[in-house]
C-alpha cells in the first residue's frame, strides 16, 4: 500500500489525539539508557508492572486510554535522561517527580505513595548542598540546559512510534518523501562544498548515461 500525505498527516493527527488523552492517566517512565538498565533498570520495569497488576490496577503500554471510571497508569522504558550517575532513575508524570538511585524493591512504594497518594518519597529525591529537588525541571543539572535535538528524550517510550510521530517525528522524512527531489535530497546530505562539486560531477556523468530524473541508483553505483 502506497502512503499518501494525507495518510501519514491523518497517522500524525491521531497519534496527537492519544497523547493528549494519554495525558490525563499518570505515566512512569523507567530510564532506558545503558547506565540504567546496568542499574537494574528491566527489574524495575518488571516489578512495578507486578505491583499494577496485584492491585488490579490497568497498565497501558503506548499511547491507549481507557474509560475515565477507571483508574489507570501508563509505564514506559523512555531514553535515557542524561543523569547517569544518579541512575536507576523513574519520572513520573503528571507531578514532573524524579526519583534517583531507585531499587527493584521501591516500587510498592512508588505506586502506593508517590502514583495513588500524590506523596513524595523524600529518601528518593535529588538533593544538592542541603537542598532536595524532587521535581525534575529545578534539578541544577537539568535546569540550566536547552535541549534541542534531545527535547523529547527521556520523556518518551523510545520503542512506540506512534508517540514518536505525534511529537514530531519523521517530520524531515515527510518533507523529503513528498516536497524534495533526489537531487535536492542528495545536496542536503552533502552539505559541504567539496561534496556538492562531487556531486554536480555525479549527477552530470548520470545524465550523461541518460539516467532519468531519479538519478539516486547512479550516484550510489557510482559512489
Amino acid at each position: 500500500m502506497k502512503l499518501t500525505r494525507d495518510a501519514f498527516c491523518d497517522l500524525r493527527n491521531e497519534a496527537q489525539r492519544a497523547l493528549r488523552r494519554s495525558k490525563e492517566t499518570p505515566s512512569v517512565l523507567i530510564c532506558a539508557g545503558t547506565g540504567c538498565i546496568a542499574g537494574g533498570a528491566m527489574k524495575i520495569y518488571e516489578n512495578l508492572r507486578a505491583e499494577c497488576e496485584s492491585r488490579n490496577l490497568p497498565v497501558y503500554i503506548g499511547l491507549k486510554h481507557d474509560t475515565d471510571e477507571e483508574k489507570s497508569l501508563h509505564v514506559k522504558m523512555s531514553g535515557c535522561h542524561g543523569f547517569c550517575e544518579m541512575g536507576p532513575l523513574v519520572h513520573i508524570e503528571p507531578m514532573g517527580i524524579m526519583y534517583i538511585h531507585v531499587k527493584p524493591e521501591d516500587c510498592h512504594e512508588i505506586l502506593e505513595k508517590t502514583v495513588l497518594g500524590g506523596e513524595i518519597i523524600d529518601r528518593l529525591v535529588y538533593r544538592l548542598n542541603g537542598v532536595a529537588y524532587p521535581r525534575q525541571e529545578d534539578i541544577p543539572f537539568y535546569k540550566k540546559q536547552h535541549r534541542v535535538v534531545l527535547e523529547n528524550c527521556g520523556t518518551s517510550d523510545a520503542e512506540d512510534i506512534e508517540e514518536y510521530i505525534a511529537k514530531g517525528g519523521y517530520s524531515a522524512f515527510e518533507k523529503a518523501l513528498f516536497e524534495m527531489t533526489d537531487e535536492e535530497i542528495c545536496r542536503i546530505v552533502c552539505a559541504d562544498k567539496r561534496a556538492e562539486e562531487k556531486l554536480d560531477d555525479l549527477i552530470a556523468l548520470a545524465k550523461a548515461q541518460g539516467a532519468p530524473d531519479n538519478v539516486t541508483a547512479v550516484l550510489i553505483e557510482h559512489e
